[in-house]
């Protein structure tokens, strides 16, 4: 019984961390898409300080989940 409560409470927690990890992909990707078809500066800037906030909020978060994808906008610049 104990070890069907600790089964469904590890569950849910992949759940959740796989629900997170998809989001940031997922917001990633737009990041990606927006800087890659902004030429003008200023936009760019935008844009970055947009992902400046998002890390502040969720940085740990993308170091853990998905760090390939962070380095390969900032290699993108």
């Amino acid at each position: 019984m104990v070890e069907k409560m600790i089964d469904n409470k590890a569950e849910e927690k992949q759940e959740k961390l796989t629900e997170k990890k998809e989001k940031i992909v997922e917001y990633l990707s737009k990041i990606s898409s927006k800087l890659k078809k902004t030429k003008d500066r200023d936009k760019k800037v935008e844009i970055l300080v947009e992902l400046n906030d998002y890390l502040k909020e969720y940085g740990d978060s993308i170091e853990k989940v998905c760090p390939e994808k962070l380095v390969s906008i900032l290699n993108s610049l």
